[in-house]
């Protein structure tokens, strides 16, 4: 969960900055309009990567895996939980005892 924190904290920090890019780009340099919603884009990506990088290596470290391990690790549990679900649903639909039993 908190791993997924990083990518709300970049784009707190970057939306802000793409604004103030934005604003910039429309009043110092007065070009068109599309000019500067690109600006504004490329701003927001400029600093956004950066920020949700350092921010889940720093998990990551905290945690003591590599990115490779944690995805690693992630895909495993969502296939598990998709075996849970199979599982539940089996358990769900026994209807006698001797059904209770075969699934036990």
């Amino acid at each position: 969960m908190r791993y997924n924190i990083s990518r709300i904290i970049g784009t707190i920090i970057a939306f802000p900055i793409a604004v103030i890019a934005w604003f910039i780009s429309i009043f110092a340099f007065d070009i068109y309009m599309f000019f500067d919603l690109l600006i504004s884009a490329a701003t927001f990506f400029v600093v956004y990567f950066p920020t949700q990088r350092l921010t889940s290596r720093r998990y990551l470290i905290e945690i003591g895996l590599s990115r490779r391990d944690y995805h690693f690790v992630n895909s495993q549990l969502n296939n598990a939980q998709d075996k849970n679900r199979r599982i539940l649903k089996s358990f769900v639909n026994v209807r006698s005892i001797k059904d209770f039993r075969q699934v036990n």
